[in-house]
């Protein structure tokens, strides 16, 4: 297998885990438990893929963007929709990839099961940008994944509230049922 196809192999690999949100999963280290549980949301699928890509000797970076889920109620039924107007601003983690041109933006984030949910989810050539982010963009702030783990930069969701957990797991309830 060539490098390519190499990388595209991985890409799909950990963008076809089911999407669902386990607060535990946002420290690096466990990254690796999205294979055996078969779920996982964008930190631990990036921290996987960067970690994946980076043993293939690729230049990785990750890349965080704030966004609000209320960005996403037309894809929600009422109940998310009411709970996502009241979840405070996140955000969505996705990869920067030196593919030997430069940097390009990978987004391994949502499954292919969440197409009928009217979600855009991303294929990858293994040499340019994924077609859409999970999330709209914002600024972004770029890490190197030594510093997030270092630093444990990012500790959401883990710090959740009460509103924050009953909106994950009603979410990957509502995905569950879906797909």
């Amino acid at each position: 297998m060539d490098d390519i196809s190499e990388r595209i192999q991985i890409f799909n690999r950990i963008r076809d885990i089911p999407y669902g949100i386990i607060p535990e999963l946002t420290n690096p280290k466990r990254c690796q438990e999205i294979i055996s549980l078969n779920k996982g949301f964008c930190y631990p699928k990036h921290f996987l893929l960067c970690r994946e890509l980076s043993r293939m000797g690729l230049s990785v970076l990750i890349q965080a963007y704030e966004f609000e889920w209320k960005e996403f109620s037309s894809f929600f039924p009422s109940h998310l929709r009411q709970m996502a107007y009241k979840m405070p601003p996140e955000f969505h983690l996705n990869c920067l990839v030196d593919t030997g041109d430069g940097f390009v933006t990978v987004d391994a984030t949502l499954d292919p099961a969440l197409k009928k949910l009217g979600f855009k989810v991303n294929s990858w050539d293994g040499l340019s940008s994924t077609d859409v982010l999970a999330t709209p963009t914002s600024t972004p702030l770029i890490f190197h994944p030594n510093e997030i783990v270092e630093e444990e930069s990012y500790k959401y969701p883990s710090r959740a509230s009460n509103l924050q957990l009953a909106f994950y797991q009603s979410l990957n309830e509502w995905f569950e049922k879906t797909r």
